[in-house]
């Protein structure tokens, strides 16, 4: 065969050539091949000569190859290579890899030769594969990658994310600029963020921007612009990894609504006191105001039934005007944004208030139209933390409530003990020695009538003794709700707590049970005068009462309110404190306290037996 070729030149060339060249004959034997088809194969100098084509074919596809060749026979004609034919081939030792062959027909001496070109396709296939696999991998992510030319600005390649974040199709886009999808930024503009980069400056850039769609609708994003470092003067590009950050963005502003909102609820309900009407109109009216609605209100659930104890409103809302059921709601944090308000449709949203572990209420909130957005996660937590919130503030003033009660409670027992023991200690040991005095005087006395006398009051001591003794054991034992003129007077002021919205505050001074009762009889009724009269007139806050004994009995009222005016002078009970002062030969005041609001004094003297 080399004969045949008549050239050395020309073996070289088929020897030495990058692909592998075999030549058969009209019956399909193999009568040529160079190193290269050798050594794809897996075949020894000489091997192939004189075997059957197919012996380079995976079995399978034997039988079908001789059909082919059959074929090709009739009808021989130039096949040029990658013609789309998914072609196998077949080493010595049975591994199977990818080929792609050219086929050129040869007529020598009359007989039809075939010169096969083969070229293993492996490495192609894997990168082939391997870009696919990228490519995947990048039509996963919700990024959006655009490759562009730094010179063009014209994209090269588009990720499935970047045809989902704008809208467009993969052609579109590959039709455009960067800068036809940036509304903020033009051609200049848009250059000169590229400069640094293909200057080398910096190795990546990231600006924050928007990307308007193919809807007209603008979508903020965060955009990370690279110059990859490899790259030749024929191949470059640029990367841009774009991410949409709406949700990020709406998440930030909600964390910072969210943190007004604690900021704004910190400050005024940091010294909320339930029964204090202006702190909590206040608060009720900021959380509203942060909510974007019109009213809100605080409603104790008794047996089932609301009653509202404190409310906010505007525009003539009422809570009357919501649906009962979402007043009495009292398990569940509730919001709705399509209920019937009055005669129309609003939005609520509340939550339930839990007191020492037990229900107690609700805390609501309502717009007299309905919101164009459902309520948020942040504005259910919010409700919950005010609700949470004023919870605490409850248990609070019922605590301070008790220890007011106990202190209280405790002053009236030390006073109590206080009596008792000079009572035991004082009293009684001088009533036993005048007894002991008079039982030693009766045998020396010799008038019947006045020895009887001396012994009747004897007698007279001793009974005295006797119930001197009930009295102080009286004393020592626990009241039985408050008994006594203490007693009385703490029901009092406990009892104005409903009309004031707060408890007084109570302090004694001096031995309180010794006030005759003809003043006690006066005493209790101007208390509830003037703690009456600071209710209706005053609108105050705070209110304290004094009782001093000693030579007098002092009684002092003294509220934070906004001070005496003509509708307290001018009524009927300024008047009838006055008279029942001055029927005691005492006297009365009503006037402006130094620190502002009003006190009230209303003193008497108390009548002493010298003897006691």
């Amino acid at each position: 065969m080399l004969e045949q070729l008549g050239s050395d030149f020309a073996w070289a060339v088929v020897e030495v050539a990058p692909d592998g060249i075999l030549i058969t004959d009209d019956a399909g034997s193999i009568v040529l091949a160079n190193h290269r088809t050798e050594e794809m194969f897996g075949y020894g100098p000489g091997e192939l000569l004189g075997q059957p084509v197919e012996i380079l074919l995976p079995e399978g596809s034997r039988n079908v190859h001789r059909a082919h060749r059959t074929r090709y026979r009739a009808e021989p004609r130039t096949r040029a290579m990658g013609s789309g034919l998914d072609l196998q081939g077949r080493r010595r030792d049975g591994t199977v890899f990818p080929v792609e062959i050219s086929l050129s027909p040869l007529s020598h001496d009359g007989e039809l030769r075939v010169i096969a070109v083969i070229r293993d396709i492996s490495d192609r296939i894997a990168a082939e594969e391997e870009n696919r696999r990228i490519r995947t991998t990048l039509d996963a992510t919700h990024d959006g990658v655009f490759i562009f030319d730094p010179v063009t600005l014209r994209h090269s390649y588009v990720n499935l994310g970047a045809i989902e974040q704008t809208g467009y199709t993969e052609a579109e886009l590959l039709e455009m600029t960067p800068v036809h999808l940036n509304p903020e930024l033009d051609e200049r503009a848009f250059r000169e963020v590229l400069a640094p980069l293909l200057s080398g400056e910096v190795s990546a850039r990231t600006l924050t921007t928007v990307h308007r769609r193919s809807d007209g609708t603008d979508v903020p994003v965060e955009v990370l612009v690279q110059y990859p470092p490899v790259r030749s003067e024929t191949s470059r590009a640029v990367v841009a990894i774009v991410r949409d950050i709406s949700d990020r963005m709406e998440a930030d502003r909600a964390i910072r609504q969210s943190e007004e909102r604690m900021r704004t609820l910190y400050r005024v309900a940091s010294e909320l006191r339930i029964g204090s009407d202006e702190q909590f109109r206040e608060t009720v009216h900021a959380a509203a105001v942060l909510l974007g609605l019109d009213g809100g209100f605080l409603a104790r659930i008794e047996a089932g039934t609301p009653r509202v104890l404190q409310s906010w409103h505007a525009d003539d809302l009422e809570p009357a005007d919501l649906p009962a059921e979402l007043v009495a709601m009292s398990l569940q944090t509730v919001a709705a944004n399509d209920v019937t308000v009055r005669d129309g449709s609003g939005c609520f949203i509340g939550a339930p208030i839990e007191v020492e572990g037990n229900p107690f209420g609700v805390i609501a909130f309502y717009g007299a139209v309905p919101r164009d957005e459902p309520w948020s996660v942040a504005d259910r937590d919010f409700v919950r933390l005010l609700a949470n919130w004023l919870a605490r503030t409850i248990e609070r003033n019922l605590t301070e409530d008790a220890l007011l009660l106990a202190q209280q409670d405790l002053a009236v027992t030390e006073d109590r003990e206080r009596i008792a023991r000079d009572l035991h200690d004082t009293v009684i040991q001088r009533l036993f020695a005048a007894g002991m005095s008079l039982q030693s005087t009766i045998s020396r006395v010799a008038d019947p009538a006045a020895r009887e006398r001396l012994e009747q009051a004897v007698d007279d001591l001793d009974e005295t003794i006797r119930e001197i003794r009930t009295a102080i054991f009286g004393l020592q034992a626990p009241p039985d709700g408050g008994s006594g003129l203490r007693g009385d007077i703490v029901r009092i002021t406990n009892g104005a707590r409903e009309a004031l919205g707060f408890t007084p505050r109570v302090q004694f001074s001096g031995a309180i049970e010794s006030i005759p009762a003809r003043v006690a009889e006066h005493l209790l009724p101007t208390l509830r005068e003037a703690l009456a009269n600071v209710a209706k007139h005053a609108q105050a806050s705070a209110v304290r009462v004094s009782i001093e004994v000693d030579r007098d009995v002092r009684l002092r009222v003294t509220d934070n309110g906004i001070g005496p005016g003509e509708d307290v002078a001018g009524g009927h009970g300024v008047p009838n404190l006055r008279a029942r002062a001055e029927e005691l030969g005492g006297t009365f005041s009503l006037a402006a306290a130094p620190t502002g609001g009003t006190t009230l004094e209303w003193c008497v003297p108390v009548e002493r037996d010298d003897r006691a």
